[in-house]
């Protein structure tokens, strides 16, 4: 012990180490609580409907909480693909400031850009085409999101794809 009180810096780190434990499962109820009076649960099923209700406020406290980024519905899509069907562009932008892949592939092989294209989202998929979403990527099925378009009668997105 002596050792360790002749280095204060290292006997603060062991001493504080409890403290700082503490804060942390202190914050961590706090955010969880944050959420729960906010209508959600620190589920996957939560973060999901986050997503889609554009409420990037309870995004912030899942990952807060330490609630991975990249979780996945029972399809295999991702909160991006889920903001993308329900037009949610701020929690959108949240994800993609976070490093979620703009192209990532979730259920079929499908993007964001494709997920927004079957939902009829007209300005959710000029937006990610403009945010650099690929319009050529094909899905599982060897669709494009022109050609989602077209199958979805997504008339909006046919005219936001077209120039690409």
């Amino acid at each position: 012990m002596r050792w360790l009180l002749s280095r204060p810096r290292l006997a603060a780190a062991v001493l504080g180490a409890p403290l700082l434990l503490a804060a942390c499962k202190d914050r961590g109820e706090r955010l969880e609580a944050e959420l729960g009076d906010a209508g959600y649960t620190l589920t996957a099923e939560g973060w999901f409907r986050a997503a889609a209700a554009d409420d990037v406020a309870a995004m912030e406290r899942f990952l807060g909480s330490g609630f991975p980024l990249d979780t996945r519905d029972d399809t295999g899509d991702a909160a991006l693909h889920l903001a993308a069907a329900a037009g949610a562009r701020d929690t959108a932008a949240f994800l993609l400031r976070r490093g979620m892949a703009i192209d990532l592939r979730g259920a079929g092989g499908r993007t964001p850009l494709m997920s927004a294209v079957a939902a009829n989202q007209t300005s959710m998929t000029g937006w990610l085409l403009r945010q650099g979403a690929d319009p050529q990527l094909q899905d599982d099925d060897g669709f494009r999101p022109m050609m989602l378009a077209v199958r979805h009668g997504s008339h909006g997105s046919i005219g936001e794809i077209a120039p690409y």
